[in-house]
């Protein structure tokens, strides 16, 4: 029944730098992180750093012709040592200096190590033409001396170190090198040779490292080697390594954050752990290139070369593991996954059910879905016979033995979202068409609805068993509890509003975590049939509003799978994972989650499987930190802890921000505020910030960086300076220019009392004239404005307000009934077959009737209700603050003074009749749907006969169903 099993490797996400990120060479000979967090790299061009947000190559000293840069170390004074072929070179505070005589060359033997010795700065070990050299210092660092590292009479005892290939220094100072084809320990007691017969078989030792248990790690060309703590003896560590894998021209031993050895291998990497080698190569996902170099950074990422495919960090190491279809997946898609008791996992896929199982070589797929001719298989789930229960998308229902390989198809429901078996064993199937379970008794397998009366025929989506034993179902009509064989309809809080695919979760303490769209998610405590919202999460607390899927683990966290990844909460803190940190893709799918027994959880997601190894590490982020650097104000240079001070000027002010964070570097932003300028602080994800101008003064620039998804802000980077300023601002220029203002003062003071008299009665004359004219001139401007006013607002032909203002009012009116909780009735008035009057008796009789009909509305109304000519024959009346009673009262009085007296035209006596539409207010409405409301009674009325009034009102609001 089984397809043939295939062995699959899983995948790992790498992050892949080249030039397009600043690196013109790739290839690539060392890596060294600095104490400040930066990354050096070592290239055939070039020396570069990289400090998270780019690589910028690294000067060095005049006098190193060549480029290649082939070792780097730091020492415990904080030098940063490099060589060449020719220099050896450090970097300190002060810039990089060259040691040794100028213009010697050292002949620096090639893809050989720097050594520094632990709680010694003052002596720096390095290979030249097989010998070890020694590079020492007497007076703290100004001045170096360069000698053979073993003495004359040394070098005759042990002529072997005269051949070295390889240097290592370990914690206690020892120097480990390989000499000739064994290995030499060099301490306090002397030198001390490891050969074939201390288990150290011939080779060129190259490689040397003590992991941090103590033991000693050796990788020549063909061989790896271990001694342990005490022993006196090495033993071999490569028995199921192919020799072929090992043969290397540059060996390299480095130990991971968990203490496994990893070594470089001939297509890729090998990790060392309980005495096995597991090897990655292009089938994990690994470029595929020579890797000659590696670093675990202070996040615990692997940094490695990866040929001309540039430099490779792997994202998520020892974190995430993944499959897809090129790992042997059928299909990307996957919807459901399942431990079964026999331990083996299931998945279901778009395109088939498939089986992992974990082997001594690894793990192996095995597609079952053909012969059981299910797809897009939504749900698995396990009954106590170990018989699996499968619904999918297409309806069917699977009840699948393994073991026995045979299956049961019962009949199909649309869309089959979820099946569960409870603690006391029903199974459960949640449909399009509704909620089923399954009735087992006697051999039977049919499918039963639970009471109609108390559970809809309606789709329903997931479903949960709490402690108490009680389930709980989301469906398109709510959320429904089966408790002790009673079912509840559950209320939700008035602030929670439902969504399709409604997920829902069993959180800490009996509460219960449903989703929505607003808010996203609730936590509820649930007491008969009311819910009472606990706590509420949306973006940004989750990195996006679409929750597709929602569990919860043993240990009580909720995951919230969307379609920016997975968000999970620990009761206390919300931490985020996805694509960045080595999921294999973003978007979750629907109950394609399983919190297994070891602590890991498997997600599915449209882009294949991601495993994460441990969730606790979530929840141990380090510090985030933020480096502010080549801040510069015009062309002077800025620095942190030092206030500089500048003349005025248009400077601009620059400045690099970024974060050593590389784990999260895609995720991070900066926050950035400079006083004087910024009101609120700026966010940007950019590294370089540019401000055209600064004006004088004090300045602060504050600078952090966040990593909004994990709930991480660092702490502040703070820069000052001081901008004088100009001359015309400064205090001297203002004492000058207020003693040159009082004398101007008193001179015009004087000469001011010679002509003040003479002018005093002449001025006073001019006033009284001016004051006129001014009084006239005003007068006309707002006789001018009222006239402009009344045109703006008033019909020109009946004088009432035209429907811009009627509308601007009724607005207001809204408005106000809203604040004070009053009713508002809106009148829509139309006179009866106007076009008659006109056809019969002409427009200006018709005018005449608009201004008629207009006095006796106005008469009939009250002095604080609002009348407007709405258009044509149709008006507009507002009555604000009026009971129901008393308005339709009013209308019908209005409606029999426009009928009861005739309307005289000329000659002619003309009997006219309105008709009135009538909308009340309603919670909700808007100006729009109010005239709506009452034009729809409007109608109603003319339909009806004419000479009437309609209402357009019920208790919900307004609806346009007219009634006399």
């Amino acid at each position: 029944m089984l397809h043939t099993s295939q062995a699959v490797a899983q995948r790992f996400t790498f992050q892949n730098f080249a030039q397009r990120d600043g690196l013109r060479n790739l290839n690539f000979n060392c890596l060294l992180q600095e104490d400040n967090g930066s990354l050096l790299v070592c290239t055939e061009f070039g020396l570069y750093q990289y400090d998270g947000s780019r690589f910028e190559l690294v000067p060095t000293v005049e006098g190193s012709s060549s480029p290649l840069i082939q070792g780097l170390a730091e020492d415990l004074a904080g030098r940063i040592w490099i060589s060449t072929p020719e220099r050896l070179l450090y970097r300190d505070r002060f810039g990089v200096h060259n040691v040794g005589p100028a213009g010697m060359n050292l002949k620096i033997d090639l893809r050989t190590p720097i050594v520094v010795t632990p709680g010694d700065p003052s002596q720096v070990y390095f290979i030249s033409q097989h010998r070890l050299m020694q590079a020492r210092t007497h007076d703290g660092g100004g001045s170096w001396q360069i000698v053979e590292a073993y003495d004359e009479a040394t070098l005759a005892r042990y002529p072997m170190l005269a051949k070295v290939k390889g240097a290592y220094a370990d914690r206690e100072g020892h120097l480990w090198v390989g000499c000739d084809d064994e290995l030499c320990e060099t301490g306090h007691g002397g030198v001390t040779r490891w050969g074939r017969a201390q288990g150290v078989p011939a080779d060129e030792w190259s490689a040397v490292l003590e992991d941090h248990r103590g033991n000693v790690w050796a990788r020549g060309d063909h061989h790896i080697v271990r001694l342990g703590m005490q022993a006196a003896q090495f033993v071999s560590e490569d028995k199921n390594v192919p020799p072929a894998v090992l043969e290397l021209r540059t060996p390299v031993l480095i130990e991971d954050p968990q203490g496994r050895i990893l070594t470089n291998t001939a297509d890729g990497l090998a990790r060392w752990s309980q005495g096995s080698w597991t090897v990655f190569n292009k089938k994990n996902g690994l470029p595929g290139g020579l890797v000659q170099t590696m670093l675990f950074d202070r996040q615990g990422s692997l940094w490695f070369d990866g040929g001309k495919a540039g430099l490779q960090r792997w994202v998520g190491y020892d974190q995430w593991e993944n499959w897809t279809t090129e790992d042997g997946l059928a299909s990307n898609l996957i919807w459901a996954i399942m431990r079964c008791s026999g331990g083996r996992l299931w998945l279901g896929t778009e395109l088939d059910l498939e089986r992992m199982e974990a082997t001594l070589q690894g793990r192996e797929l095995q597609r079952v879905g053909d012969h059981l001719h299910v797809r897009r298989v939504q749900s698995i789930a396990e009954t106590a016979d170990d018989h699996l229960w499968i619904g999918s998308d297409d309806g069917s229902i699977v009840e699948f033995d393994a073991e026995r390989s045979s299956s049961r198809l019962l009949p199909g429901k649309r869309n089959v979202y979820q099946v569960l078996v409870d603690r006391e064993g029903r199974v459960w199937v949640l449909t399009a068409s509704g909620l089923f379970w399954v009735d087992r008794s006697g051999g039977r397998r049919e499918l039963r609805t639970p009471p109609v009366d108390e559970v809809p025929a309606t789709r329903f989506f997931r479903a949960v068993q709490d402690a108490s034993g009680a389930l709980i179902f989301t469906s398109e009509e709510g959320i429904f509890r089966l408790a002790k064989q009673h079912w509840s309809h559950i209320q939700m809080p008035a602030s929670y509003k439902s969504g399709y695919n409604t997920q829902v979760a069993v959180g800490k303490g009996g509460t219960v975590w449903i989703s929505g769209t607003s808010p996203s998610l609730i936590q509820v405590r649930i007491d008969g049939d009311k819910a009472t919202e606990v706590s509420e999460a949306s973006v940004p607390t989750l990195a996006s509003a679409n929750v597709y899927l929602m569990a919860s683990d043993k240990r009580g966290w909720l995951w919230a799978g969307t379609d920016s990844g997975i968000d999970v909460f620990n009761g206390t803190e919300w931490r985020h994972a996805g694509e960045e940190d080595g999921m294999v893709w973003n978007d979750t799918d629907t109950g394609a989650f399983l919190a297994d027994a070891d602590g890991s959880v498997w997600i599915g997601t449209s882009g294949g499987l991601s495993h994460l190894l441990h969730p606790e590490r979530l929840f141990s982020t380090e510090p985030l930190d933020a480096q502010l650097s080549q801040a510069k104000l015009g062309a002077l240079e800025l620095k942190r802890g030092v206030r500089s001070t500048v003349n005025w000027g248009h400077y601009p002010l620059t400045f690099h921000i970024s974060s050593a964070d590389f784990a999260r570097g895609q995720a991070i932003r900066y926050s950035y505020q400079l006083s004087g300028v910024d009101d609120v602080p700026q966010e940007t994800e950019g590294h370089d910030i540019r401000y055209s101008f600064v004006p004088d003064g004090r300045h602060r620039l504050v600078v952090t960086a966040v990593d909004a998804a994990n709930h991480r802000v660092s702490e502040q980077q703070v820069l000052e300076f001081v901008i004088r300023p100009p001359w015309w601002r400064t205090p001297w220029f203002f004492a000058l220019a207020a003693l040159g203002f009082a004398g101007l003062i008193i001179g015009a003071w004087r000469w001011s009392n010679r002509v003040t008299l003479a002018r005093r009665y002449a001025l006073e004359r001019q006033v009284k004239e001016r004051t006129r004219e001014l009084e006239e001139k005003n007068a006309s401007l707002l006789d001018a404005r009222a006239a402009l006013m009344e045109q703006a607002t008033r019909d020109s032909l009946t004088g009432i307000l035209n429907r811009g203002a009627i509308h601007e009012l009724l607005q207001q009116e809204i408005e106000r009934a809203g604040r004070e909780k009053q009713s508002l009735v809106a009148v829509m008035a139309d006179v009866d077959h106007f076009k008659r009057i006109n056809d019969i008796y002409g427009h200006q009789c018709g005018d005449s009737v608009l201004r008629e009909v207009t006095q006796r509305l106005r008469s009939a109304i009250r002095a604080y209700d609002s009348l407007g000519r709405y258009g044509g024959e149709e008006f507009l009346i507002i009555i604000p603050g009026l009971g129901d009673a008393e308005s339709v009262s009013l209308i019908e009085r209005i409606r029999k003074i426009i009928e009861d007296e005739p309307f005289l035209c000329g000659d002619a006596s003309l009997r006219v009749t309105s008709s009135f539409g009538v909308a009340w207010l309603g919670a909700g409405d808007d100006l729009e749907a109010l005239i709506h409301a009452a034009d729809q009674a409007l109608y109603q009325a003319k339909a009806n006969g004419r000479n009437r009034v309609e209402f357009a009102v019920t208790d919900a609001g307004i609806r346009v169903q007219a009634g006399a």
